[in-house]
């Protein structure tokens, strides 16, 4: 028994085990937007599906559709419109709008995302009607087991980090107008004239004998 949030990846296994895919889609994409379309749009029907599930009036109409799908075999779903209906009717005015979106999202062309929702629809019914036929649910049993899907959240996009703020620059002041330096600048002006004070004393407090004699020349020995 396939598990309800794996029915994607069943889908699109379904469709590659079988060889489903049309060959000029498969020769004109590539094969990872390609993956990834097959994937976005099983997971659109399977929450389609789920939706008519959830209404009474359209309860047994998915249930045989499901039922006939595996019935009729894999190949069928390369021919066979009615899951496509079925999304179509799902989506209503959407569905336009959707085939733009998938489209841009997967990197695929229009047309093949055209072609998708036809095909995978209908997989993803013969997937269903396997699991109906194993487990022999009825209508309500397969609208029960579908529930989830209905009423799964979609988790909202991942912002981007925002980047951190660059530090302010801080502008470069002058060797002066710091503190220290300041006092440093002062200190050394008061100690040169103190310095200077001192050598001028010195000088001025000098005789003229101990002038003359340390000006006279030394005796011849």
């Amino acid at each position: 028994m396939v598990p309800l949030q794996k029915m994607p990846d069943e889908v699109t296994s379904f469709i590659a085990q079988h060889n489903l895919m049309r060959a000029d889609v498969l020769t004109i994409e590539q094969p990872a937007p390609l993956q990834q379309a097959i994937t976005q749009v099983a997971g659109l029907a399977m929450r389609s599906f789920a939706e008519l599930a959830g209404q009474p009036s359209n309860r047994d109409t998915l249930w045989n559709a499901a039922r006939e799908a595996a019935a009729a075999g894999p190949g069928a779903a390369t021919t066979s419109a009615v899951g496509g209906n079925l999304l179509k009717q799902v989506l209503d005015d959407r569905y336009h709008g959707t085939v733009g979106t998938v489209a841009a999202e997967a990197g695929v062309s229009a047309a093949t995302i055209g072609h998708l929702l036809e095909l995978v629809p209908a997989a993803a019914l013969a997937v269903m009607g396997d699991a109906v036929a194993e487990q022999r649910w009825t209508a309500q049993q397969l609208a029960e087991w579908l529930r989830p899907r209905q009423y799964a959240p979609v988790a909202p996009p991942v912002p981007a980090p925002m980047p951190l703020p660059m530090p302010a620059e801080v502008p470069s002041t002058s060797w002066f107008a710091k503190p220290a330096n300041m006092l440093l600048m002062v200190v050394s002006v008061v100690a040169a004239a103190e310095f200077g004070y001192i050598l001028s004393s010195r000088d001025s407090s000098a005789t003229p004998t101990e002038v003359a004699a340390a000006s006279a020349p030394a005796p011849a020995s």
